[in-house]
């Protein structure tokens, strides 16, 4: 048997072990929601409101070195979801949603005295699912739905003087569902989707200094709405939510150096929508959400970008053989010890996952492909809920 060996045999330099980058599933949020709040304040992290399939109006806070959730206050407004959330010096805030009906309201949260203190209403008026991001210490939210009518405006907080300030509209167009993110004191917004329901996959880069924006490069998965984010060392992390025609579990990085993005894998193969992201130190973290027709999620994962597993079972890189490659209709997987439980998936190049094995074993795994076409695709190879492999593949 002839055994190609990718690095050695093909000019496109796919490594056969790229290193993965392990989620780590930890302490599950007190309860099963969708459309929560979330943020982080000094070390800890704060979820609570959503549906689940009521609203709610508590708050739990997270402790990262203990593991555990600790319930914190109720929410004195009206039980909601839909909102945007984010914190800014040490406070965090909550800001329009769906309360039964959808409301302009905004929230300040003190960690510090647990209380909360209602701030000026949000400038834009009643809305939910809007978008959300902090840019040198000021809050920029915008687009989002009220009663049919979709939004484009966008809206600058200055917590110092409990202003709200017109900015320049979303040049995308009228979007709800969409994300958000800051890197290098520039805010991106983009995907999401219109009154007519299209998808996108945009991004376009904010500059508050200017009130200006342009487009950057597209998002590198397929187009969808209810995404999460957050940023850790410079570069955004964005993923999961609804594409149109299913929910999604892949997550991408950007870097806004080389304007690029690069996927990951997947959230511990779940799928989902809804969720909530925050950053707590050198960590991303990620929760809650739900699937259409299935139910309510509370499982909370961890985003360690050094975390990194360089081959399976501590084998080293080229002992791992996938052959031949490119292939037709069936490829191999030869690892020199059996393995155990692992999860197969197969990623096309717009991310989309195509094929998904579950719990499979052995040291030579057939991997048949003859539904999938002529093109490059992603094998993501997980165990232990975390990535081992990523490696590319041919099929001709």
């Amino acid at each position: 048997m002839i055994r190609n060996y990718f690095i050695l045999i093909y000019c496109f330099s796919f490594s056969q072990s790229l290193l993965g980058q392990n989620w780590i599933q930890k302490a599950n949020y007190p309860q099963h929601a969708a459309y929560c709040a979330g943020f982080a304040i000094d070390g800890y992290g704060y979820i609570g409101l959503g549906f689940n399939p009521f609203s709610n109006d508590t708050f739990y806070k997270y402790d990262t070195l203990q593991n555990n959730w600790t319930y914190v206050t109720t929410f004195p407004g009206s039980a909601r979801e839909m909102t945007v959330s984010f914190s800014i010096n040490g406070k965090g805030y909550v800001c329009t949603g769906s309360a039964g009906t959808k409301t302009k309201e905004f929230w300040e949260y003190d960690p510090i005295t647990n209380t909360w203190i209602q701030k000026a209403d949000f400038g834009g008026g009643k809305r939910d699912n809007a978008v959300c991001t902090v840019i040198n210490g000021k809050a920029y939210v915008g687009t989002g739905i009220d009663s049919g009518n979709f939004k484009k405006d966008f809206w600058e907080y200055d917590p110092l003087t409990d202003i709200w300030t017109p900015k320049s509209d979303f040049p995308g167009g009228e979007r709800w569902c969409a994300v958000a993110f800051e890197l290098n004191g520039k805010g991106y917004f983009g995907m999401g989707t219109d009154s007519s329901y299209n998808y996108y996959n945009d991004f376009w880069q904010y500059d508050p200094n200017n009130d200006s924006w342009i487009q950057v490069a597209n998002f590198g998965g397929l187009a969808r709405m209810r995404s999460c984010s957050f940023t850790l060392n410079n570069e955004a992390y964005v993923g999961t939510g609804r594409g149109t025609l299913q929910t999604l579990d892949d997550f991408w990085k950007y870097n806004d150096t080389t304007n690029s993005w690069t996927l990951i894998g997947t959230l511990g193969g779940i799928l989902r929508q809804y969720g909530v992201a925050f950053t707590i130190g050198n960590y991303g973290y990620v929760g809650t959400g739900a699937d259409i027709g299935a139910p309510y999620l509370n499982d909370f994962w961890q985003f360690d970008p050094y975390n990194i597993s360089s081959n399976m079972e501590g084998q080293a890189e080229n002992e791992y053989d996938l052959f031949p490659n490119p292939c037709r209709d069936k490829f191999m997987l030869h690892f020199p010890i059996n393995l155990t439980n692992i999860d197969v998936m197969i990623y096309n190049s717009l991310g989309k996952r195509e094929l998904f094995i579950e719990n499979i074993s052995g040291n030579e795994i057939a991997i048949h492909c003859n539904n999938l076409s002529e093109g490059i695709y992603s094998l993501v190879i997980i165990k232990d809920c975390s990535i081992k492999y990523r490696d590319k593949f041919i099929i001709q």
